[in-house]
């Protein structure tokens, strides 16, 4: 993704980090700056609830973590090709490093000049 290609309202209205997760990753080796977005709501995500238990109910109460937990719906990502993102992301398996996945590319890429 080159940065400029990313509607200028979408890059204004981006909420901070420690609330939604939402960082970028720059390779000089494929000139490519990717914009990683933890999904909190993804079928394949395993994530645990976050307040206090409720010792009567069992059952956890509480909105702890709701604002800077770090993640975001799947609905409010603005990785879409309406905003100028080459495509609508790439979901890696859980454990799979976005970092990881970037080298990964960077790898190939240098495979195919040989």
């Amino acid at each position: 993704m080159n940065m400029k290609n990313i509607k200028k309202e979408v890059l204004e209205s981006m909420k901070g980090t420690s609330e939604t997760g939402r960082y970028f990753i720059y390779s000089s080796i494929l000139d490519k700056t990717f914009c990683v977005e933890p999904i909190d709501d993804h079928p394949d995500n395993i994530r645990s609830d976050w307040g206090d238990v409720n010792p009567a109910t069992k059952k956890i109460e509480g909105s702890y973590g709701e604002k800077n937990k770090g993640s975001i719906k799947m609905k409010e990502s603005i990785i879409k090709v309406e905003n100028g993102f080459e495509n609508d992301g790439i979901f890696l398996k859980v454990g799979e490093s976005p970092q990881g996945y970037v080298e990964m590319m960077e790898r190939e890429f240098i495979n195919k000049k040989k």
